[in-house]
């Protein structure tokens, strides 16, 4: 296919002829010009790096079954393929492929280099999130355990820390609390709290996915019960 030449024929339907051809280039070639691009920009970054970018590319890159917004990029993309294809097809009878990936499609690359572009980008924010986390971990790992078992509470749309027996503690340890700072949220001022008491044992009354806080205290500490 890479190495082929398309010809449109006179008895071809030539707006069908283009669709087809359109949805057979972004299938075959879209992810071999995310690599490429990941490739080329990322040069200094390492193959397991690069790797893990590429998954986040073609994440991005998918039309996902449930998600409305990855379909309107994914068809804006071929779109913009058959635009070309179709200014083309205008002069000439007939393409060849590679010339048309190398020379061409100016404005799809687009779309993929802002793809790759946004990959890199939450790649970074990951890494950093995990070194943050390792950081956490070992907080906790020196910290003296105040508390064996904690159990977080909604209370009035606040969070609070109580003790096995149920006694509210949320700012028993504050005063003592050497990573406290002031402009803190309340959801990193528990998390701090938390990693301060350093407790064996953490039990959720939430859901899980009520708060990105709830992934992070998964994270960190080595056993969390959601209830």
């Amino acid at each position: 296919m890479a190495n082929s030449v398309v010809t449109l024929e006179k008895k071809d339907d030539k707006d069908k002829f283009i669709k087809e051809l359109s949805k057979t280039i972004q299938a075959t070639f879209e992810e071999r010009l995310i690599w490429a691009m990941i490739n080329r920009h990322l040069a200094g970054v390492d193959e397991e790096q690069k790797k893990e970018v590429f998954a986040l590319a073609q994440d991005k890159a998918a039309a996902h079954e449930n998600d409305m917004l990855s379909k309107v990029h994914y068809n804006r993309r071929l779109a913009l393929i058959q635009e070309e294809l179709d200014d083309y097809f205008s002069q000439n009878a007939s393409l060849n492929l590679v010339g048309l990936i190398r020379f061409r499609l100016r404005a799809y690359k687009k779309q993929l280099k802002d793809i790759v572009a946004e990959a890199w980008h939450e790649y970074n924010i990951r890494a950093e999130y995990d070194e943050f986390i390792d950081m956490l971990s070992f907080f906790v790992s020196v910290q003296s355990t105040k508390e064996n078992t904690v159990i977080i509470v909604k209370k009035k749309n606040e969070l609070r820390i109580l003790n096995r027996m149920k006694r509210d503690i949320t700012k028993q340890y504050r005063d003592e609390n050497i990573m406290y700072e002031d402009g803190m949220t309340e959801e990193d001022i528990i998390l701090s709290e938390l990693i301060y008491i350093a407790p064996k044992k953490i039990i959720i009354q939430d859901n899980k996915d009520a708060l990105p806080l709830y992934e992070t205290i998964t994270k960190v500490f080595d056993k969390v019960v959601f209830v």
